[in-house]
């Protein structure tokens, strides 16, 4: 189908301009969207999901990291795969309806009930392939001779290769065999990377080295990295430059923290990775959601806007210009993590309209979105 939108407003501009949305070789008969001078955006890439675990029962817990872990595995087991998949394709639909066009959800892999669910997921992506790309990231034990499951659902067709080397019992060599064997499939891999309040980042450093000695050249994601905020600023500045070196890029993941973990000072503060700062010393950085309405958040609703809205606040920033600028973490920085590459926002033809007048606003007071294409 080609669409037309009348009376868009672009970032940055004061006139008001026609958008052209055609798919290669469309010669339908073209439709009209008037979007009455609202602002229309490049649509957003939401880049950390848990499509297997979202909108599952919330039991009560402990609180922090652990406790969501123990809550989840209290619950998972009364849960069914066809339960699972309805409630990760009404994700989908409240993704696609908040403008998000691209999303990467991590899949638990660790039995042969989450490689049932993760062929429910794949049916799920060739369905609403026209809507949204979706990217799966097969999440297991690193440990030696515990990767089975992890393996079955990379041949399966899961894109990348995850995992918690933080919470493993040798984080450096849960980061070596994800690295090795992101290698020998020649797939890239999305680690999640010291979600913790302590001042060190024992795997995040693991992971910039072993890219640069293994010579590893796949796409190289470090989610979380939360406790890159803890840490002393020789400490960050010295990490930082190793992984703009190494090429590894940042999602943070702002909501999730900020519901899981606070700092041991007094008083206690949220942590989430320093976004800003890292961008500025040459890291590719994006915002995510992680999860929605499960034991490990039971906020959010994929709402990239509300996720950035979030994250300017934990990173203190105050400067209209810069939180309109943020807007890349959800679409440019964002999509070049997710394609590959850097890409033209303005040449893809993916876009959403939105209940606002300009881009600072639309970040500050989180705006509706009104129609994605």
């Amino acid at each position: 189908m080609t669409w037309r939108i009348e009376n868009a407003r672009l970032p940055g501009q004061t006139q008001l301009v026609n958008v052209a949305v055609a798919a290669p070789g469309d010669d339908a008969e073209e439709q009209v969207f008037d979007a009455q001078g609202k602002l229309v955006l490049p649509s957003f890439a939401e880049l950390h999901t848990h499509l297997d675990k979202t909108y599952s029962p919330i039991p009560s817990h402990d609180g922090g990291l652990i406790g969501a872990i123990n809550a989840h595995q209290s619950v998972r087991n009364q849960q069914t795969v066809t339960q699972v998949i309805e409630r990760a394709e009404v994700a989908l639909r409240r993704a696609s309806r908040h403008g998000i066009t691209a999303l990467r959800s991590h899949v638990n892999s660790r039995s042969d009930q989450d490689l049932e669910i993760f062929d429910g997921l794949l049916e799920l992506k060739a369905k609403y392939e026209p809507m949204i790309d979706l990217q799966f990231v097969a999440m297991g034990s690193l440990a030696k001779g515990q990767m089975k499951c992890l393996e079955e659902a990379l041949a399966k067709g899961a894109d990348l290769v995850g995992g918690a080397p933080s919470l493993e019992q040798d984080p450096q060599a849960s980061v070596d065999a994800a690295l090795d064997l992101a290698k020998a499939l020649a797939v890239g891999l999305d680690l999640h990377m010291d979600e913790h309040a302590r001042p060190e980042a024992v795997a995040l450093k693991a992971l910039a080295m072993g890219v640069l000695e293994k010579e590893f050249t796949g796409e190289v994601c470090a989610s979380h990295c939360a406790s890159l905020s803890c840490l002393p600023a020789d400490e960050f500045h010295e990490l930082t430059r190793l992984l703009a070196t190494a090429k590894v890029s940042v999602i943070g993941l702002p909501i999730c923290n900020l519901v899981l973990l606070h700092s041991a000072v007094q008083p206690r503060s949220a942590v989430t990775a320093p976004l800003f700062e890292l961008e500025d010393l040459g890291v590719l950085t994006a915002v995510g959601s992680d999860n929605v309405s499960d034991p490990f958040n039971p906020y959010g609703d994929y709402s990239p806007l509300l996720n950035l809205q979030v994250s300017n606040l934990l990173n203190s920033n105050l400067q209209v210009a810069s939180i309109a600028d943020s807007l890349k973490f959800i679409t440019s920085n964002a999509k070049q993590i997710f394609y590959g590459a850097k890409r033209d926002d303005y040449a893809l033809g993916d876009w959403v309209v939105i209940d606002s007048t300009d881009a600072y606003a639309a970040v500050a007071r989180p705006a509706e979105p009104i129609a994605t294409f």
